[in-house]
């Protein structure tokens, strides 16, 4: 990956991003130029954000404000105005690589910008990123089929069209003819910012949930948790599907036998080979702010409670409240709160493999777990940038040059 990096900086250096508005203005375009932005510049690419309104969101970009950008959808074509907006445009690109264009080349809310952009696209490579077609919605009935209509509707042979769907690129299909070299970026989620995971455990948790899926095992480093259990129950799972385990109980400096129960299941996890699956957070992270412990229900796939005893067990009644399907020994205080309610029990004295067909079986057969592994693998924006945008970026200099 760093390779990559490495030559997309030497080909891109400045890019700019240009729409009708940016954050803290509220739209759903707005949301995805917010989450682009930090792509780039997580990718030490510079980022010039050009809009009409809004506000520094990102403190690593540089924002123009070109207030005759913003939306006027009842307004009849001013050709004076097309010209200082593409006046204003020029200075602002200046220096620029390339520029981003979200929705302003295939909806009318600003003809005179689109006609400007239109031109400016003969000057400097240009991405025209396709949210929504005004032709092929009701709403927004065409008067005619001239320009400045017509930039709306014709493919302008200096940009290069990214789509967000397989519909958009039929409908883009329909109006200009073949696409085939249209790619489709779909919009994404960062999983992390949803969950509000911080950075560091972020950074901790990602190369595991690219993996596959996560149990949790949180609570004391005490014998009667019965960890080794957790830990053969992985072993046995990773032969159908990669799966991995966060333990979060620490080491207590003050109790040797805790130091010897974490050293005995140290052992065991080199000896199972699971050294890459089984993490002891404790080890990498400060565990002891809840909102840590909450995004760590929210990102598990699973609650595995393996104890032997339990006084009453809190972490079953905190999954269920955060939605994280439930895994635990069926004893007297658990078994309490589980009731009926059909989650995963088990003899704590079951054979480990007996207990991984349990929770593959129920994994396996969940449709939130399949649409779960599904956005995960597709849609996360760290893969869409790394697998899809960056290598347009690329392509579109290259094509350029």
């Amino acid at each position: 990956m760093i390779s990559c990096i490495k030559q997309l900086k030497k080909i891109i250096d400045k890019v700019g991003i240009v729409h009708y508005t940016c954050p803290p203005v509220v739209g759903g375009v707005e949301e995805i130029i917010r989450h682009q932005t930090k792509m780039l510049t997580d990718d030490r690419i510079d980022v010039r954000v050009i809009v009409g309104d809004g506000d520094r969101f990102n403190g690593k970009i540089d924002l123009v404000i070109i207030p005759e950008l913003k939306a006027d959808i009842g307004r009849r074509f001013n050709p004076r105005l097309k010209e200082k907006i593409y006046d204003s445009l020029i200075h602002a690109t200046k220096g620029l690589d390339l520029i981003i264009v979200h929705n302003m080349m295939t909806m009318p809310f600003n003809l005179e910008a689109t006609a400007a952009i239109a031109e400016i696209s003969r000057v400097i490579p240009t991405i025209t990123w396709v949210h929504d077609l005004a032709w092929f919605d009701p709403a927004y009935p065409f008067p005619n089929k001239e320009f400045p209509w017509s930039l709306l509707i014709n493919r302008n042979p200096d940009m290069k069209y990214v789509v967000i769907s397989e519909l958009r690129k039929r409908q883009l299909t329909k109006l200009f003819g073949a696409t085939e070299d249209t790619p489709v970026i779909p919009n994404g989620v960062d999983i992390f910012e949803i969950t509000n995971c911080d950075t560091e455990l972020a950074r901790i948790l990602e190369p595991k949930i690219d993996k596959g899926a996560i149990a949790l095992t949180p609570g004391r480093l005490v014998r009667r948790k019965n960890f080794e259990l957790a830990i053969s129950i992985v072993a046995e799972i990773n032969k159908k599907m990669a799966f991995s385990l966060i333990i979060t109980a620490p080491v207590d400096p003050h109790n040797p036998d805790t130091r010897d129960y974490y050293q005995d299941l140290k052992v065991l996890v080199n000896r199972l080979q699971l050294d890459d699956r089984v993490v002891f957070l404790s080890e990498m992270a400060d565990l002891t702010r809840w909102d840590r412990i909450r995004s760590l229900y929210l990102l598990s796939d699973i609650l595995l409670l393996t104890s032997k005893i339990e006084g009453f067990g809190l972490p079953v009644m905190e999954a269920a409240i955060l939605k994280t399907p439930v895994c635990v020994s069926a004893i007297p205080p658990v078994m309490n709160i589980v009731g009926d309610s059909g989650v995963i029990t088990f003899d704590y004295h079951d054979q480990p493999s007996d207990i991984a067909r349990l929770i593959v079986d129920r994994l396996q057969s969940s449709d939130d777990f399949r649409l779960r592994r599904r956005v995960i693998e597709e849609f996360s924006w760290r893969r869409i940038y790394q697998n899809k945008i960056k290598p347009v970026l690329n392509a579109v200099i290259t094509a350029r040059r």
